[in-house]
């Protein structure tokens, strides 16, 4: 496992929505079949039932990469989708949002994920935003902020 010792748990996720389409059609444009996808409209959830809004396609790296350093699981992504530029334009063509979604769950409450320029260029020149959902988990790590 990638070593960083800051970090619990992170992993990457590549996500495609659009208010009607299909995401079966996202996975014969792109030829990846995604990890995890639904259809606006389907339900969800056990203790309060809503409908997703939108259609949504995912491709994560949660359980295809082993390791606490997040730049891996972007490369991870990366391999896989750089190859299909000419689809992720075909996509926004037809009203297709996607971007870069990354979890990163600290052990400490130090030292957060980082992203190498060459990974923002990559993302970029893709047209790929890159958020981050960062939790913690409330453990005391020893240190002292004063």
């Amino acid at each position: 496992m990638s070593d960083y010792p800051t970090c619990a748990k992170t992993f990457a996720t590549f996500c495609v929505y659009h208010d009607t389409a299909d995401p079966r059609d996202i996975t014969a444009v792109l030829g990846i079949t995604p990890t995890r996808s639904w259809v606006r409209g389907e339900s969800h959830g056990t203790k309060r039932v809503a409908a997703y809004p939108t259609s949504g396609w995912f491709l994560s790296s949660e359980s295809e990469v082993v390791a606490h350093d997040s730049l891996r699981h972007f490369e991870w992504l990366l391999a896989a989708i750089e190859p299909q530029r000419s689809a992720l334009h075909e996509l926004r063509q037809q009203g297709h949002r996607m971007g870069i979604s990354c979890y990163w769950l600290s052990k400490s409450g130090h030292g957060g994920p980082t992203l190498t320029a060459d990974i923002m260029r990559r993302f970029a020149e893709l047209e790929l935003p890159v958020g981050f959902d960062v939790y913690f988990t409330g453990k005391d790590d020893g240190m002292d902020a004063t």
